[in-house]
């Protein structure tokens, strides 16, 4: 079994924010290789979790067909080091829409692209039908995330 670590934090924030200290990693940076299974690392090298290539395919190909048939484009899809499965739609500090999924809502639903379907197209409305401007308190962590993101 092949293995290939793949680290990049693009995180920093406010100690308020659950996902200050968390690390993020772009849907395309997992996809991009050509192993079998994919590591996700801390700043100092040690694993966080190891999942199989096809999650992160499965992840991706959801998206952009949601995308498509939605008429409606995501900048991104990140992927967030928390084991809570979840996952939210938010805007980078630049205003574009992301949406962000956990490292642990990728081992509950594996490479099942119908499952990932469902869940981006759930995101995917939270931003079409502008559900994160009418609630501040929910928004919150997903906007400290969006604000923190690179774009």
């Amino acid at each position: 079994m092949r293995f290939f670590a793949f680290a990049l934090s693009l995180a920093a924030g406010c100690a308020s924010n659950p996902l200050s200290n968390a690390r993020y990693w772009p849907i395309d940076g997992c996809t991009s290789f050509n192993t079998t299974h994919v590591r996700f690392t801390r700043a100092d090298g040690s694993l966080i979790k190891v999942l199989p290539k096809r999650t992160c395919d499965s992840v991706s190909s959801a998206a952009s067909k949601i995308q498509s048939v939605s008429g409606f484009y995501l900048s991104r899809v990140f992927i967030v080091d928390l084991e809570d499965p979840n996952a939210f739609a938010t805007r980078d500090k630049n205003g574009s829409p992301i949406a962000i999924v956990s490292l642990g809502m990728m081992s509950a639903i594996g490479s099942d692209e119908d499952a990932w379907a469902g869940l981006m197209g759930h995101e995917v409305a939270h931003l079409v039908k502008r559900h994160g401007d009418d609630r501040a308190s929910p928004q919150a962590s997903a906007s400290g995330a969006g604000s923190v993101i690179a774009n």
